[in-house]
């Protein structure tokens, strides 16, 4: 009883995430705080903000009352690829979680400042962020960013192209797939070290068409937490994409494709207006003007990768 009470009228302390008693705990804590039970866990669909990948350029910073983590946030410095310039240097927040008992005491406001602060001296042009509840980071800058279309599979027309009847769609992560998103023309930038969390997400599932060594096309279905029913990645040439995405309709009519009118036009996918959902891609607080007069844009902001942290 007496170390219970000491613990409880501890000061608390701002210091980062690390080691594997605080590691358990921050897992634990995210598992707490999104309601995830039977065997889920956070870091299996969020691989990025975990320790087994301490070689990116990521803090996780805590607020602790003695041993006890209780908030934490985690930052992630990364390269953006736009349309406006070759290469931009951003942030990325993520993991922001505030255990019950400690909710209501602004400890997560507290670690979003801390984190946008070291994102600006950091060299950032601008913070993004992928959350479903706007309110508490609108009250630190960050603003809806970008378009972001849901479109059903079913709505889908793929212009004059026909079904490639020989295509073969194969099921599961292909590491050849990783070439690919890296050379996409906007989004993220990755690099070879990144290959390791990129592939390590558990509840993402993959599928292909092409060869083993040079896939021609590709979709990603779902997520543990969020997007299910939902082809959040895809990309390839348009005729091998057009039939993989037919076979994925056949598969699950209820699947929906998120993509931008832009992204649909360039690989000759038309759309009903009236079957899509429109919503904002992100939140973003700019820091430099460069990033302001970017994101101004709506229509054509995009950023391939954004729902993976």
């Amino acid at each position: 009883m007496q170390d219970l009470q000491t613990q409880r009228a501890a000061p608390l302390e701002f210091r980062l995430i690390q080691g594997a008693e605080t590691e358990s705990q921050f897992s634990a804590l995210l598992d707490q705080g999104f309601g995830l039970s039977g065997g889920a866990h956070y870091l299996d669909d969020f691989p990025i903000w975990s320790e087994r990948f301490s070689e990116l350029k990521t803090l996780r910073l805590g607020i602790f009352r003695g041993s006890r983590l209780l908030s934490a946030v985690s930052l992630r410095f990364a390269t953006l690829k736009t349309s406006r310039s070759a290469r931009m240097a951003v942030a990325l927040i993520g993991a922001v979680v505030t255990e019950v008992e400690s909710r209501g005491q602004g400890l997560a406001s507290q670690l979003i400042q801390a984190a946008t602060r070291l994102a600006e001296e950091g060299g950032a042009a601008g913070v993004f962020l992928w959350a479903s509840d706007h309110g508490i980071y609108m009250r630190h800058g960050f603003l809806p960013m970008g378009q972001q279309w849901r479109v059903p599979l079913e709505a889908l027309e793929f212009g004059q192209s026909e079904p490639t009847a020989e295509i073969v769609v194969n099921k599961g992560w292909n590491p050849a797939l990783f070439h690919m998103i890296c050379n996409r023309p906007d989004g993220l930038a990755h690099s070879p070290t990144d290959l390791g969390w990129y592939q390590a997400h558990k509840n993402v599932c993959w599928f292909w068409a092409g060869s083993q060594e040079a896939p021609t096309a590709y979709a990603a279905v779902g997520r543990g937490i969020d997007l299910q029913n939902i082809v959040h990645e895809w990309g390839g040439d348009s005729v091998t994409l057009h039939s993989l995405l037919r076979e994925l309709r056949t598969r699950e009519s209820s699947l929906q494709l998120l993509a931008t009118e832009k992204l649909l036009d360039k690989n000759s996918l038309a759309v009903r207006n009236e079957d899509v959902i429109v919503e904002s891609l992100c939140l973003a607080r700019p820091i430099t003007d460069e990033f302001s007069k970017l994101i101004a844009e709506p229509e054509s902001f995009w950023i391939w990768g954004l729902d993976a942290v």
